[in-house]
């Protein structure tokens, strides 16, 4: 098992990706959104991090932030048994955030599940099979738009202080 990614939740996605990129040499890779949330990807060698901002109020990001300051909000595993993983996790007790869940794509296939940590933070469970492209993430599946790299969608933002 390594980490396959880190995900923070921030106020502004496009500030802190910035920030990565113009100060750690990280290089964006994907961004895009959903109705409600924006996420930036950004990769550094091996390591990578999504970076979601709410784009509204009804934003699972923005009621993570009235509860918790901005940060990580789930470091995820990549696991070559995903079945095998849950199935250990719930044998020890833990629940299932998110149920079992896969997307095809060109000559691979992504599946992941969420299991929660201690406090708010939860930890994605990926599995890679086939060419399975490293840049395409679980978070992708919602987005109903991808955008330019640190261009927010001209969607309306909300106030979500």
């Amino acid at each position: 098992m390594k980490i396959d990614h880190v995900h923070f939740y921030v106020r502004d996605a496009t500030v802190f990706s910035d920030w990565l990129v113009h100060t750690l040499g990280f290089q964006r890779v994907a961004s895009g959104s959903s109705y409600h949330t924006y996420t930036e990807v950004v990769k550094s060698g091996s390591i990578t991090f999504l970076i979601s901002s709410p784009l509204t109020s009804a934003s699972p990001i923005a009621e993570f932030l009235r509860l918790h300051p901005p940060g990580v909000a789930d470091i995820a595993f990549l696991v070559e048994d995903l079945e095998a993983v849950i199935e250990n996790a719930s044998a020890q007790g833990n629940q299932v955030v998110q149920p079992p869940q896969e997307q095809f794509q060109r000559q691979g296939r992504l599946k992941w599940s969420q299991i929660p940590s201690w406090a708010s933070l939860v930890h994605t469970l990926v599995e890679r099979d086939g060419i399975c492209d490293e840049s395409f993430f679980p978070a992708q599946l919602n987005w109903i738009t991808k955008t330019a790299h640190g261009k927010p969608p001209s969607l309306t933002r909300e106030e979500n202080q």
